[in-house]
């Protein structure tokens, strides 16, 4: 039997590579083991829950995603009373899930943003994903001059600490697109503007 570390690692390669049907099974799995060896709560759980939560926003299914976000993040209070980067981390993945509020989510990253860097490197990998999530914010909000600001933040260290092969490096160029996409529904082609 396959221990609950290395299906987990399983998991998280389905849902990098979009296998969510696959990837929820075999979280849901290693969830349920999680509980019947810690119980209800313990961070392992609360790390598992949040790459469910994960798996539901790709599929944009946000009112699951949500439910498993905060579910996390109440275990997270619990146990990491003096670790703020692990409850400003759920706190941003729970406002990710809540699709329509990009000024509430830019007001929630830039909270986030003083712990992270309060506790993490410059170039730490959170750091990114939250320059790329406040990118995501600003092109909702059609300020798109923030938006490529942010992504090319993020690029630059997903580029500088995982290489540009990394899933986290295309989740960028993904982010692009949907900008790309906006801006095209915003401006005639001959309008758009250089960048």
């Amino acid at each position: 039997m396959r221990s609950s570390h290395f299906q987990t690692l399983i998991g998280r390669i389905l849902l990098a590579t979009g296998q969510f049907e696959d990837a929820m099974m075999t979280l849901r799995d290693v969830l349920d083991r999680q509980r019947r060896l810690f119980g209800q709560s313990h961070p392992a759980i609360a790390d598992t829950l949040s790459y469910i939560g994960q798996c539901y926003l790709d599929q944009e299914r946000h009112t699951e995603a949500r439910a498993m976000y905060v579910e996390c993040y109440n275990i997270r209070k619990e146990f990491f009373t003096v670790d703020q980067v692990h409850i400003a981390e759920s706190m941003v993945d729970i406002i990710r899930a809540r699709p329509g509020q990009p000024e509430r989510a830019l007001a929630l990253y830039v909270n986030a943003m003083e712990v992270f860097k309060e506790y993490l490197a410059d170039d730490h990998v959170l750091i990114a994903r939250l320059m790329l999530y406040k990118g995501d914010s600003h092109a909702e909000m059609l300020n798109f001059p923030s938006s490529i600001e942010s992504y090319d933040s993020a690029e630059k260290i997903f580029h500088n600490r995982l290489g540009l092969l990394s899933t986290e490096s295309a989740l960028v160029s993904v982010s692009i697109g949907k900008y790309l996409h906006l801006v095209l529904k915003k401006h005639p082609v001959s309008q758009i503007p250089y960048f």
